[in-house]
């Protein structure tokens, strides 16, 4: 026990005891290692103020989020569209996005092209659509949800 108390940072094997014993463990000499009190009572005053605590954290904690979990129950359909990433019927957005069409080059890896293609053949879409559909949603998610909103209701900023 000398050596394991000072292992363990204290003073002295004594001071161990102390510890060991203030946490309910004993000395046995018979199995020459501490082993629990039986009827150790913790300090009851304490256990009493910690499940009054718990208990207050765990009604205040409740009903800080009842209100945000009814705003996630309302808009429940579109919480799970985000959660798994496609509409509820399984359709695919189109958007009426207003002004002429215009070419624009872009360049992407084969692999990415040729899935496109697949996926546009797959789900008679046009690989505009698909694209003007991902760019519509890319912007809203980051950063330029009021613009494109403008946008598809026809305004100018």
């Amino acid at each position: 026990p000398k050596e394991i108390a000072k292992q363990a940072g204290f003073s002295s094997h004594k001071e161990m005891a102390e510890y060991m014993k203030v946490k309910g463990f004993e000395w046995n000499v018979y199995r020459n290692n501490y082993i629990k009190i039986t009827g150790f009572k913790e300090n009851e005053i304490d256990i009493e103020l910690q499940e009054e605590c718990d208990k207050t954290i765990e009604e205040s904690s409740v009903a800080e989020f009842i209100p945000f979990i009814k705003f996630l129950y309302d808009k429940r359909e579109k919480v799970y569209q985000i959660i798994d990433g496609v509409r509820e019927d399984g359709m695919i957005p189109k958007y009426a996005i207003p002004g002429h069409s215009r070419s624009k080059a872009v360049y992407m890896s084969e692999k990415l092209a040729n899935t496109v293609g697949d996926f546009s053949k797959e789900k008679n879409i046009t690989q505009r659509e698909i694209i003007e559909t991902a760019l519509v949603e890319y912007l809203q998610k980051y950063g330029f949800k009021q613009e494109v909103e403008a946008l598809l209701q026809n305004r100018s900023w």
